[in-house]
């Protein structure tokens, strides 16, 4: 916006009140357009992934509303009926 170069940011995490650094390299820059593209297209379509539940969902605000566990819940409780009616597969 000044027309001076950004070599570095930081992230502040809220939960354990810490800032990290983050170096803005050409490729970082690239990635955050790729990613920034891939996540209008995904609200544009209308459709969102399920949650991932995995470690990051621990100290997560919306874990309440995602509930992670539950859809891990239910995939797993699909994979064991396809299992049960499906035992060679």
């Amino acid at each position: 916006m000044l027309g001076r170069p950004v070599p570095s940011g930081a992230i502040f995490h809220a939960s354990s009140h810490r800032r990290r650094e983050v170096l803005i390299t050409p490729e970082l820059k690239q990635l955050v357009i790729e990613t920034a593209d891939a996540i209008r297209a995904m609200l544009t379509s209308g459709k969102l992934p399920p949650p991932v539940n995995d470690a990051r969902c621990n100290e997560c605000s919306l874990k309440d509303i995602c509930q992670p566990e539950a859809v891990a819940q239910r995939d797993r409780q699909h994979q064991q009926r396809l299992n049960l009616f499906n035992p060679e597969e």
